[in-house]
């Protein structure tokens, strides 16, 4: 089994762990990695220390073989924060990050700020959406407004050349009453 060492805040590349410090084991959980038996103490995140442990974005990790490492950052982090092993999915890391931001003192008038600014930009796309739909079918109504104006002016053309012999008054028979 290899311990993890470090000693200062930082990443510890034997076993893929954010440490704080090698003497801060009371503030410390022990993780196992499954995959090697290799055993680390990764620094619980804690309101005290949770500035020096933010949570890493998922976008790099998108896929399932990328989710799967044990060493992957999320996964380190997930465990960190919980205590636990992270089954993958991306809903039970985004109730993490919710709670990490909670933890941070600092951030509850920023979190109410964002939540609010993503409300009224959710409403935005929402409205744009609404209008967006309204536009295309103002444009189908008009199309099939337009296909049946064209429907209707070609059976007028098509009446009309039917009409056309029986109104040349050259040829007409001249009736004569009287």
């Amino acid at each position: 089994m290899a311990e993890c060492a470090a000693t200062e805040i930082g990443f510890a590349p034997s076993c893929g762990a954010l440490v704080e410090n090698s003497n801060a084991a009371t503030n410390a959980t022990l993780a196992s990695d499954q995959q090697g038996g290799n055993s680390c103490l990764l620094t619980r995140i804690t309101p005290s220390n949770a500035s020096s442990f933010p949570p890493p974005s998922l976008n790099q990790f998108r896929g399932a073989a990328a989710r799967q490492q044990h060493d992957a950052a999320p996964v380190v982090w997930f465990r960190q924060m919980t205590g636990t092993e992270w089954q993958r999915d991306s809903h039970s890391y985004d109730l993490q990050t919710k709670a990490y931001r909670r933890m941070l003192a600092d951030n509850s008038a920023a979190e109410q700020t964002r939540d609010r600014s993503d409300r009224v930009r959710s409403d935005a796309v929402a409205a744009d959406g609404l209008h967006q739909k309204k536009m295309k079918r103002a444009a189908q109504k008009r199309a099939r407004d337009e296909a049946e104006l064209e429907e209707i002016r070609a059976r007028d053309r098509a009446c009309a050349a039917m009409l056309e012999p029986l109104t040349d008054r050259s040829q007409a028979p001249v009736h004569r009453f009287g």
